[in-house]
């Protein structure tokens, strides 16, 4: 479910070369690329965060088959992930998943929870619990790179507000299939609440130039984890 209408052949959020625009209010927003661009029906901080599936695995608060609520994802590393929709006969579960390239259009599977889910190295997350307010506190963090599109070099530059100069931070950058292709590292105590910023020339960690396309910039920093998309074109 789209805020907006979308037109058809334009670039949206995920990995794919034809998405759609617009805000996605709930859906399962799964792309090819591995990436789950947006998914539950959650704060802004959350939706503009890049989430991948390691990340989801990893991060989000895990359940038991006995607390499933819908909306609920079954996740594993590499792997589409599919939220729960409802039980069906026998104890089954039914869940959905957006199609490949049609974000406007989900696709409903009935598995058995055991064989089909668990026993294939799923785990079951929950989006994090939101607080008094149904807010989650939202940093103060500005993030962007310029030019964007570039050729051959762009700046990412970022600023975190009331950041403590002890904890490090990183820039990674990742092509669409997940792969990290360089890292820019800023140490403990080099880091303040001003503005920082690294210039990326289209290389990987080896000094050699990479393919045109789109990637992916996440900021880490303590509890931070945030992400953008540039696209390198030549």
């Amino acid at each position: 479910e789209w805020e907006e209408d979308y037109v058809d052949g334009t670039l949206g959020p995920g990995g794919h070369s034809v998405h759609y625009p617009g805000s996605l209010v709930w859906a399962s927003g799964i792309d090819c690329s591995g990436f789950v661009g947006r998914c539950w029906e959650i704060n802004n901080y959350i939706l503009h965060m890049y989430f991948n599936t390691t990340y989801i695995a990893n991060n989000f608060e895990e359940v038991t088959v006995e607390e499933l609520q819908p909306g609920d994802c079954f996740v594993k590393t590499g792997v589409h992930a599919r939220l729960f929709y409802e039980w069906g006969e026998d104890n089954n579960v039914i869940t959905i998943e957006s199609t490949s390239g049609n974000y406007n259009r989900v696709i409903q599977y009935e598995y058995d929870l055991y064989q089909d889910i668990i026993n294939q190295g799923y785990v079951i997350c929950r989006n994090v619990p939101l607080i008094a307010g149904n807010e989650i506190p939202e940093p103060k963090i500005e993030l962007s790179n310029y030019p964007n599109p570039f050729n051959p070099s762009t700046m990412i530059r970022f600023q975190i507000s009331e950041f403590s100069e002890n904890e490090p931070a990183e820039i990674i950058i990742y092509n669409l299939k997940g792969q990290r292709v360089k890292g820019f590292t800023f140490p403990k105590g080099s880091l303040g609440t001003s503005e920082q910023n690294v210039i990326w020339n289209g290389d990987d960690e080896n000094g050699s130039s990479v393919s045109s396309g789109i990637y992916l910039y996440r900021l880490k920093a303590g509890n931070i984890d945030l992400g953008r998309k540039c696209l390198l074109l030549k």
